[in-house]
């Protein structure tokens, strides 16, 4: 299995798009991603109140996490109606009831202050519900704008749920795709729920798209 250290520095300078069946697998996927050496580096930008409380909740699940020197210095970028976030150190707030596309623009050049002198990665969490409030169009130039502004930065998009229209979008904006879904063997009443993680685009060379992980409870496993 390609540990998860392995796989971000396959990742470097790419944008990629972690797209979940549901908010359980990608809060999980997220939590085993951030507790990695990445922690020390990434930029976290949350979107919306709603996404903001939720992914509060779901880190002060996590106790060592929670408890880490690492999280607290964690750079966070808030979008939405209030500065108030939580978790991280808010360097920054922004509006959230404006133009997409202004918003991004306002994000990449935060980013790109952050990123000037030493390299940073961005993983972006809540952005889902901007399908649901934009039309694809409108996403797909907001997005293009902010990729604009860092171009070389990696960047992470971990998205749960994202509205149907929006999903023939996803591997035409992002260089990887990884996609989180219910194993087949899925079963509701299970103690335990699992999930195949695996990558469905790349063209990153050395990514093909292969499987990964399957998500058992609240970890990543071996898939095979």
């Amino acid at each position: 299995m390609m540990q998860l250290e392995e796989l971000v520095a396959v990742l470097e300078g790419a944008n990629v798009a972690v797209v979940a069946d549901d908010e359980y697998s990608a809060a999980t996927f997220l939590c085993n991603f951030i507790n990695t050496d990445i922690i020390k580096r990434m930029i976290l930008v949350v979107y919306s109140e709603i996404k903001c409380k939720k992914i509060k909740k779901v880190l002060k699940s996590k106790h060592e996490l929670w408890n880490s020197k690492s999280l607290e210095r964690v750079p966070v970028v808030k979008v939405g109606k209030t500065d108030e976030v939580g978790f991280g150190d808010t360097i920054a707030y922004i509006e959230g009831s404006g133009d997409l596309k202004d918003i991004c623009t306002e994000v990449g050049a935060i980013l790109k202050k952050l990123n000037a002198h030493e390299s940073k990665a961005a993983v972006f969490v809540g952005f889902e519900l901007a399908s649901y409030l934009y039309d694809p169009v409108k996403i797909t130039y907001a997005i293009e704008e902010l990729f604009a502004y860092v171009p070389n930065m990696t960047k992470y998009f971990i998205l749960s749920q994202i509205k149907s229209e929006c999903h023939p979008l996803i591997s035409n904006i992002f260089d990887v795709v990884i996609r989180i879904k219910r194993s087949q063997d899925f079963d509701v009443m299970s103690y335990s729920r699992t999930y195949d993680v695996y990558v469905e685009h790349s063209i990153v060379g050395n990514l093909p798209p292969i499987p990964l992980y399957r998500i058992d409870g609240d970890s990543l496993v071996d898939i095979l």
